[in-house]
């Protein structure tokens, strides 16, 4: 019984011995605070107390494998230091006997605030603990002036650098209360990483003209002040028969302007018409406006005319007993066509999808696939890619501006033109110039899925008639 009693006990020894001892590593709850340009200790010490000159000792802020410092294999290691760091951090290598491993760090800058780790590699385990460095800049005494005058009263600027973080800016008058102004503030941060602090505010005259520009580093609880005392002659007075005259002078522009509308709205339509003579350099020839009609030639169903025969759709459908035709059956144009005169016809587009719309030669070939373009016998602009373009010759996608949802189409024959226009804001949209045009021409709608295209009714007398 005693021999085995023994037994235990020498064995509970033994394990005693074997189990190896456990260290923990202790930093600093609370941030550390520094002024920038002064020198910062981060406290990390061994507990219990144990030896450090044969363990490796590595602070780092972001990356564990760029240390801000590094101490292993009985010696430090600046070849493996961010090089932002060398020449700037220290151990205190008497200290560690004691398990005193904290980091010295020289001259700190505004790109030293963060969480630095304190890691130690024990052989057997390894402890770290963190450490928060907070910086903070106080910067240079303000500077306060008097910019100039304007219609809200004095402006001043007020200016400081070498702020570290932003600091509070407040202007106080002469009381020391916040002056009434709403101030402008700017922050820019130089190659330091310091902040210089801009701000102006207008101000009025009070009964002692006295203001001050307070920036304060809240984290440091330290501030600075400038003050200014202003002559009553910079503040200026108003005038009370200048603001009576400036306000009569607004009514009569206001009464011009709403007499300009109303008579613009009587004569709209005349206007209209004198544009687009005007643009072509005539003020006083006739021009024709057709009543536009559509008219179905065949049963092929790919667009659809609806009974009024004023709006074609397109359907999507097709029709296999229809009629030889067109190649591209989504087209529309006139049965009968211009040899000569000035002619005026509006299209209303409805939906979301592709389509164009002009003039069209006598001459073209239906039977083939033929691209839109001047030299093919089309003048036209459409919708397309989300774009209103003109198919010109140099370039069939010439983006000309938003959809619009009413589009006046005006040929003169004799001046050898096509324009189009914004029906609804009567601006102009683009001309075809110096066409020299075949014997006749025939108006052309062309219509894709989810669009269809309307022509506006009119109180002008003639008629067109539409086919495909």
């Amino acid at each position: 019984m005693n021999r085995r009693c023994i037994s235990v006990v020498f064995l509970f020894c033994i394990l005693q011995i074997a189990k190896p001892e456990t260290f923990d590593v202790i930093g600093l709850d609370e941030p550390i605070i520094v002024t920038v340009g002064d020198d910062a200790v981060l406290p990390c010490h061994v507990v219990p107390s144990t030896s450090l000159e044969d363990l490796e000792v590595r602070w780092f802020k972001l990356d564990f494998t760029t240390p801000v410092h590094l101490y292993a294999g009985k010696q430090d290691r600046p070849d493996l230091q961010d090089k932002d760091y060398r020449e700037r951090t220290e151990l205190f290598k008497n200290e560690f006997p004691h398990g005193n491993a904290s980091l010295k760090l020289k001259k700190v800058k505004a790109s030293d605030e963060g969480i630095y780790t304190c890691f130690i590699d024990f052989k057997s385990s390894y402890e770290e603990a963190v450490i928060n460095l907070k910086i903070g800049g106080i910067g240079q005494p303000p500077w306060i002036h008097l910019k100039g005058t304007s219609n809200k009263g004095v402006r001043l600027v007020c200016k400081s650098d070498g702020w570290y973080p932003e600091p509070s800016v407040q202007w106080l008058d002469g009381n020391q209360k916040a002056a009434n102004a709403k101030p402008e503030t700017t922050h820019q941060k130089d190659s330091n990483g310091l902040f210089t602090v801009l701000t102006q505010i207008d101000v009025t005259s009070d009964s002692m003209n006295r203001f001050s520009c307070l920036m304060q580093n809240n984290l440091l609880n330290k501030a600075k002040e400038a003050r200014l005392q202003i002559p009553e002659i910079f503040f200026p007075k108003i005038n009370v028969w200048l603001i009576v005259f400036w306000v009569f002078v607004a009514l009569v522009i206001i009464i011009i302007i709403l007499e300009i509308m109303f008579h613009r709205r009587n004569r709209k339509r005349i206007k209209e018409l004198q544009l687009f003579c005007i643009l072509e350099g005539y003020k006083n020839m006739e021009i024709n406006y057709p009543s536009v009609t559509l008219v179905k030639k065949t049963d092929y169903q790919e667009v659809e005319v609806s009974e009024d025969l004023k709006s074609v759709r397109w359907t999507g459908k097709s029709q296999p007993n229809a009629e030889k035709g067109l190649k591209d059956r989504s087209y529309v144009l006139g049965t009968e066509g211009f040899t000569s005169g000035r002619h005026y016809w509006e299209v209303e587009v409805i939906g979301k999808g592709e389509w164009n719309l002009g003039i069209v030669s006598d001459s073209v070939n239906w039977e083939e696939e033929i691209e839109l373009k001047p030299e093919n016998g089309f003048w036209t602009i459409g919708w397309l890619g989300n774009n209103l373009v003109v198919n010109t010759s140099d370039s069939p996608r010439q983006s000309i501006g938003d959809v619009p949802k009413k589009i006046g189409v005006y040929l003169s024959y004799e001046s050898q033109s096509v324009s189009f226009f914004n029906a609804d804001t009567k601006s102009h949209l683009y001309t075809f110039h110096g066409i020299k045009f075949p014997q006749k021409l025939y108006p052309i709608l062309q219509t894709s899925e989810n669009t269809s295209l309307k022509i506006c009714p009119n109180s002008m007398k003639g008629s067109i008639v539409l086919k495909y």
